[in-house]
């Protein structure tokens, strides 16, 4: 059985425009915060934690998360999720650089086309 990985896909308002926050994956690319389903904890939980985790965000979370397809590691699923907070120390910040940018950056810069759909689906 496929594992479920489920993640954010962070934004904010700046000036009017939407901003997606990327972050740096293990091996050098840009990517979106996700993880493993935690069982106990359920998709919602999961992903907040992913992002708090990962990319040092907290927010809020819309709609019921959408399946993105499935990957090597798995069936990708995110939610959109409003930044209300921008954390200055999170438990991953050695690890990973964030970076805020355009939608259209991101399409840009995304390797993953998961995390491509789910950018130009969650964030339009």
């Amino acid at each position: 059985m496929a594992k479920k990985k489920w993640g954010v896909v962070p934004y904010r308002m700046r000036n009017g425009r939407v901003e997606v926050l990327l972050i740096t994956t293990r091996k050098e690319n840009w990517g979106l915060p996700k993880g493993n389903l935690v069982k106990k904890l359920g998709a919602r939980r999961t992903a907040l934690l992913e992002a708090y985790e990962e990319a040092g965000v907290l927010g809020r979370l819309e709609g019921h998360g959408e399946s993105f397809g499935k990957g090597r590691a798995g069936i990708l699923h995110f939610y959109p999720m409003e930044v209300e907070e921008e954390l200055a120390r999170w438990p991953e910040q050695q690890k990973r650089v964030r970076r805020w940018v355009s939608p259209a950056e991101a399409q840009r810069i995304l390797k993953r086309k998961a995390h491509r759909k789910a950018v130009a689906r969650l964030a339009a």
